[in-house]
């Protein structure tokens, strides 16, 4: 029978106003072999209470503090959650988003039904919710399929235009080893920047059928944008040019594919740093050349908009 663990790594802060709801979706998972580590960036309300009584009551939950030798953010307490766990497929998961209760079972049964059990990812449907998960239902159908490379998927975001979070994806660990972990660095879009590099490794992909995943928005009131300074400007710029960078060497290329070229239009629309635009021109090119877009109603902008605010209050 295939029954590998599975290992959930949750970095959290300052939430203990949601963590709970997210590690009930845990507990609530009709596939049981998982390990779930909780890995706190130092929070000072109540998360670490409310963590401590899943531990207590539960085996399979672990919570840590990241240690001091690593850096406050996000991505350093993914990476130290993948360092201590043990699982044979990794699943990332942020401390306000929910799983449906058959996501694992339905993830890890498309992995036993094929004759791929590694170099493999699977990926699953996903919505977003906000107070209420009544109602809510699949989206994104144009990719809710198999591939026969990453890099196909890769295309048919710049195709249809879209962006999914990380949790609609359970990675075989050879892939994060071999790929490299989190870039610690990067203060925008590091979900992006890591998933192509996964994706770019990887053998197939498979869509499990069943099961999705719940991306919540409108959890703060905090207007914090892509673009409200400088530095995060930079970063947005500079995630897309090792984005860019990985998926030429990839494919033996000269030219930007249509998913970058696409984040190359946001990114002109939206920085208004004339500095930075001048010092990136290179890679950017002018806001002349592209057809002005209504960004502000696009999916994209939503989609960072909510991993933005996610970045600033885990």
């Amino acid at each position: 029978m295939f029954n590998p663990l599975v290992s959930i790594i949750i970095p959290t802060y300052n939430r203990a106003n949601l963590i709970s709801e997210t590690l009930k979706s845990v507990l609530d998972q009709t596939y049981t072999n998982w390990e779930c580590i909780v890995v706190d960036d130092g929070s000072t309300d109540d998360t670490a209470s409310i963590v401590a009584d899943y531990v207590k009551s539960d085996a399979r939950f672990q919570y840590h503090k990241r240690p001091e030798t690593k850096i406050k953010g996000a991505n350093a307490c993914r990476n130290f959650g993948f360092e201590i766990s043990k699982g044979e497929y990794v699943k990332w998961l942020d401390s306000d988003d929910l799983i449906s209760d058959d996501l694992l079972d339905s993830q890890i049964k498309t992995i036993s039904f094929t004759s791929e059990f590694k170099n493999v990812v699977v990926t699953s449907k996903w919505n977003y919710f906000k107070d209420t998960l009544i109602n809510v239902k699949p989206k994104e159908k144009e990719i809710n399929k198999n591939y026969d490379s990453g890099f196909d998927l890769i295309n048919d975001f710049g195709e249809y235009n879209l962006f999914v979070p990380p949790h609609i994806y359970l990675v075989d660990r050879f892939l994060i080893t071999k790929c490299g972990l989190w870039n610690e660095s990067l203060l925008i879009n590091q979900d992006g920047e890591f998933f192509v590099r996964v994706l770019l490794c990887v053998n197939k992909i498979l869509h499990a059928d069943k099961g999705m995943v719940y991306y919540r928005y409108g959890f703060s009131n905090d207007n914090t944008s892509s673009f409200s300074s400088e530095e995060k400007c930079r970063h947005s710029i500079l995630s897309w040019i090792l984005i860019d960078s990985y998926i030429k060497i990839h494919t033996n290329r000269y030219t930007s594919i249509k998913y970058v070229n696409n984040a190359k239009k946001i990114l002109l629309d939206n920085i208004f740093y004339k500095d930075l635009l001048k010092d990136y021109q290179w890679f950017l090119g002018k806001k002349s050349i592209y057809k002005k877009i209504n960004f502000f109603q696009t999916m994209p902008f939503k989609y960072l908009k909510n991993v933005v605010k996610k970045i600033v209050n885990e």
